[in-house]
């Protein structure tokens, strides 16, 4: 009975205690006149359970008050998330500091944690600041120069100071509708992959980027950033500087492609062409669900070892197209993969049709008739 006797002045002390912990309560709350106000934005039909339960502590034990307190202020909190979901927007309990939304809560807590008129991305989603592209990077086709013959012996000999910016092969034009119409099979779930095609402004990309333009039906826009880590354009001699100036106008490009839309050339600042074509992919790539450039070799290797970290020399076979996902985190930060070439074969001249259905689908094609006496392209300057 001794072990169980209460101590003397034990209730008196509870007492003490509990009206310490309900003052230290109240201390951190003072201005309960401002956060009452802040409960006009819970619709006036809501129950109030626990909303004035804090006036009512004088008539009651105060170690229960406490308990009560702490079990109405969650329960509140909780039926403010539930409302706050079903009607869409957010609410702040009782004035209380909007913190950083918990998982164990769920969506609901997200809304109710979050400051009014804060927009908020779903479930799955990036999130904001955030934006993922699927980047699709083509190789130019065959080049003329790299194939012996006397058609490059005429063309050599009729190029004057040209030789650096060489046609496509009837071969190369073949590579490059191959590519097309095997990019067109694997997205023709999507309606609109695309809203335009950026090439390098050298002939080759330009034709290659003109097979891709008649298979999607799309307009193209000349970008010299994505013809700047071309070889040819930055080799050491004497002719490296006025090279850029004897690429093809825009009446030259209408010629070699008379049958697509070119768009204004998109203009890039300067300091860009000392990153070439990866820098001038990532900024492309913004606010883009899809984009497609054709470039050089080079590009694609620079994309892959500058902004995707692949050790190695990435693979880059003529008319192949390379497969990256850029996801913005910034606005200058980028995140890049690689994925690979599609439809990249061992031969390095280029990529075949995807394969015996997309052949079918493309027999009764006259371009694929066209293509088999096809001349080589040489333009006169």
């Amino acid at each position: 009975q001794a072990c169980f006797r209460p101590r003397p002045g034990a209730f008196a002390q509870s007492l003490t205690c509990g009206r310490t912990l309900l003052r230290g309560r109240m201390a951190r709350r003072p201005n309960a006149s401002l956060e009452d106000a802040n409960m006009a934005n819970v619709p006036q039909d809501a129950p109030r359970t626990g909303a004035t339960f804090e006036r009512r502590y004088s008539h009651r034990c105060p170690l229960k008050e406490a308990a009560d307190f702490e079990r109405a202020e969650r329960g509140e909190h909780a039926r403010l998330d539930d409302r706050a979901e079903s009607l869409g927007r957010a609410v702040t309990p009782r004035g209380r500091v909007p913190a950083r939304p918990s998982v164990a809560h769920g969506a609901g807590a997200a809304l109710a944690h979050a400051a009014p008129g804060t927009a908020l991305h779903g479930v799955g989603e990036p999130p904001p600041g955030q934006h993922a592209c699927e980047v699709f990077v083509v190789r130019h086709g065959e080049r003329l120069d790299e194939v012996p013959g006397p058609e490059r012996d005429r063309w050599m000999r009729a190029c004057g100071e040209r030789s650096f910016d060489p046609p496509l092969t009837a071969r190369g034009q073949r590579q490059a509708f191959d590519s097309a119409r095997m990019l067109f099979v694997r997205l023709q779930a999507v309606p609109k992959p695309f809203d335009v095609i950026y090439t390098s402004p050298l002939q080759r990309c330009v034709s290659t980027a003109a097979a891709f333009a008649e298979v999607f039906g799309l307009p193209m826009r000349v970008v010299p950033a994505l013809g700047e880590c071309c070889a040819a354009l930055r080799a050491k001699n004497k002719l490296s500087q006025p090279r850029w100036e004897r690429l093809m106008t825009p009446e030259d490009l209408s010629r070699l492609c008379p049958t697509v839309t070119f768009l204004e050339p998109d203009t890039v600042p300067d300091e860009l062409y000392l990153s070439a074509a990866a820098t001038c992919a990532g900024r492309l790539a913004r606010g883009r669900e899809r984009l497609l450039v054709v470039t050089h070799r080079e590009g694609i290797r620079s994309l892959a070892a500058r902004k995707a970290h692949v050790p190695g020399r990435a693979p880059a076979p003529l008319a192949g197209v390379g497969h990256f996902s850029c996801r913005q985190a910034g606005a200058d930060g980028e995140a890049w993969e690689f994925h690979g070439v599609l439809n990249g074969s061992k031969d390095p001249r280029g990529p075949r049709v995807a394969g015996a259905a997309d052949a079918a689908a493309f027999a009764d094609d006259p371009a694929e008739q066209e293509l088999e006496v096809a001349e080589p392209i040489v333009l006169h300057f």
